[in-house]
């Protein structure tokens, strides 16, 4: 895979925060004739709404309109009919979250990228977790198993490196993976946007976990 092409993927993510992270950590498989799970489909609405407008303390309704405007700006194809799920109640033309959290981080590494037709691309990624306290300055036995891995790589001068910068370069090894444990592998089909924060609309998506 073009080290280029696996950095500026990388870099995509880290540029736009927790935004991307989320946004594929999150996507539902769909497409193909396969529709999205609800339960999934909610929670990837509920937390992109909270993204696109920066609405962290949920003063913006998350309205029967607005959960269709975004689901039409990121998934191709999909049809909803406005319901509750485990993450959200549907009441009154308005979505309210139940009472849950999402911890913790997994971040993508590009392994094949080909073009699927005009304007339409297929990506496939490993995908690495990390848990919401993994950091260098936290103590080795209260991190995850990835988190051990980057330590033991930066080995004493761990407390001094940036994590994303040094995830970044261990990525790019052509032994990443015996370094970090993969969790997931998804293949997802999209197309490009002309949008600066959120680049893609996706067409497709399935993974595979390693659990």
């Amino acid at each position: 895979m073009d080290e280029n092409l696996v950095r500026l993927f990388y870099d995509y993510q880290i540029e736009s925060g927790p935004n991307v992270c989320y946004e594929w950590r999150l996507l539902p498989d769909f497409g193909s004739g396969k529709k999205p799970d609800w339960d999934q489909l909610t929670q990837f609405v509920a937390i992109m709404s909270i993204r696109i407008d920066r609405d962290y303390f949920g003063k913006i309704p998350l309205t029967a309109q607005r959960f269709k405007e975004i689901v039409e700006r990121f998934l191709t194809g999909v049809e909803i009919k406005h319901r509750s799920s485990v993450y959200l109640d549907f009441s009154n033309g308005e979505y309210t979250a139940t009472g849950w959290d999402v911890t913790g981080s997994t971040y993508y590494r590009l392994t094949s990228l080909s073009k699927a037709g005009e304007g339409i691309y297929t990506a496939t990624f490993d995908g690495f977790s990390f848990r919401e306290p993994d950091d260098f300055s936290s103590p080795y036995t209260a991190v995850s198993d990835n988190m051990k891995a980057l330590m033991d790589y930066c080995g004493e001068g761990s407390a001094d490196a940036g994590f994303r910068h040094i995830l970044g370069e261990v990525l790019k090894r052509p032994d990443y993976a015996e370094i970090l444990k993969r969790d997931q592998q998804p293949e997802i089909t999209f197309e490009l946007t002309d949008d600066p924060r959120y680049a893609f609309r996706y067409l497709s998506c399935k993974r595979i976990y390693m659990y």
